[in-house]
């Protein structure tokens, strides 16, 4: 590159990126005296020119927002990615830069314009994916999902007339497994024998409904024991290191739970509470963070956690199952038992009631008859008792 590349690559705010493309940056608009920035992208210093000069001229001088729609969508997920960096949670921002990277760049469409980008095209891409058998639907559904958040970033900074209304495919509902009564009750008469850290926790998991990343991020100042509750503050989980995102290393992170919903206070049964009283006793000190499930100020990894659990199931003889069966048996459990359902949502951290009434609330065959049956026959009693025969 010569000295004259340098000065008007300097001049211009156009740079090499780590993929050999080239990104050129320019002022949007301002909110509050602050310049937003929009992007644009080329194979080469003077593709990435071009498009900027070509940006300068598509300006809306009024609304001093651009409606450049001859950006790709590839280059627009890049845009909204960068959007979103510093609004949403580190986990979350992984979890959306690998699905554009996999399956929204990867993909044929990437290369269309935005003005190109039509609801049949969209259509006919989800047929596409869907036919391949490569991807759950929820996985196709999850990608269509960032999609659409893509598409509504371009909508409301390029071009607000732009509107394509996705149609998602139907969504997979597999039935819930929950353990069987002889199941918890092998479990449970394990878990109370020999008692450990670990244990606690599974014993804890199957009577408060705990998801797996909440309960790995229990400390001892979370479980008030003279009230008898568990406070649900935070929770951890492994993903791929935010500072090396596109290489091989993950990192443990805490983080708030994924919801304002989730942070929420759950009652303790009676019961597990003196076996939470002798633990806190023996590993407790004033001032330090001590994890419930080791006793020490180093938290266990959940897929170490979830391992632990799988080798109790099998000391058990029961058939190894997913760390968040013992959250759909403790709400199935509570709904069977007659506790009412917004408690139970509550105590599960749902969103609303019908994410609760969808996932646990199906009456069994006997249930429904039982109930039939409470409806009184009046027509067919006012007639018996008229005829001299039984109907």
């Amino acid at each position: 590159m010569n000295k004259n590349t340098k000065r008007k690559r300097k001049k211009l705010n156009i740079y090499e990126r780590k993929d050999n493309r080239w990104e050129g940056r320019y002022i949007k608009y301002y909110i509050q005296n602050k310049p937003q920035y929009g992007y644009v992208y080329g194979k080469t210093y003077a593709e990435a020119k071009d498009k900027l000069t070509n940006i300068k001229h598509n300006t809306d001088t009024e609304n001093d927002i651009i409606t450049d729609s001859n950006v790709t969508l590839y280059d627009m997920a890049d845009e909204w990615l960068k959007s979103i960096k510093i609004k949403v949670k580190q986990s979350s921002y992984i979890k959306y830069y690998y699905t554009v990277k996999n399956h929204i760049k990867d993909s044929r469409i990437s290369n269309y314009t935005m003005n190109n980008l039509k609801p049949l095209v969209i259509t006919d891409y989800t047929n596409e994916t869907i036919n391949k058998g490569k991807l759950s639907m929820n996985t196709i559904r999850y990608n269509l999902l960032v999609l659409g958040m893509i598409l509504k970033y371009y909508k409301g900074n390029y071009d607000k007339g732009f509107d394509i209304n996705i149609i998602y495919p139907k969504e997979e509902k597999k039935p819930i497994e929950i353990l069987t009564d002889n199941e918890i009750m092998a479990l449970e008469k394990y878990l109370i024998n020999d008692v450990t850290p670990e244990k606690i926790g599974i014993l804890l998991a199957l009577y408060t409904g705990l998801r797996l990343g909440e309960l790995c991020a229990l400390t001892l100042d979370d479980i008030n024991l003279q009230d008898g509750y568990v406070s649900i503050t935070k929770t951890l989980q492994r993903v791929k290191d935010f500072e090396n995102i596109d290489g091989a290393k993950t990192k443990l992170i805490i983080e708030t739970p994924k919801s304002e919903t989730s942070i929420r206070q759950i009652p303790l049964p009676d019961f597990i509470l003196p076996l939470l009283q002798a633990f806190y006793n023996k590993c407790y000190v004033e001032g330090k963070k001590i994890y419930l499930l080791t006793g020490a100020e180093k938290a266990i990894d959940p897929r170490t956690y979830q391992n632990h659990f799988k080798k109790y199931l099998k000391d058990c003889s029961i058939k190894s199952k997913n760390f968040h069966v013992l959250r759909h048996t403790f709400a199935t459990r509570c709904i069977n038992s007659g506790c009412d359902i917004k408690s139970v949502s509550e105590m599960l951290g749902h969103s609303s009631i019908k994410i609760t009434l969808e996932l646990y609330v199906h009456p069994d065959f006997e249930s429904k008859k039982a109930n039939i049956n409470k409806v009184l026959p009046l027509a067919v009693i006012a007639i018996n008792e008229e005829l001299p025969i039984a109907i």
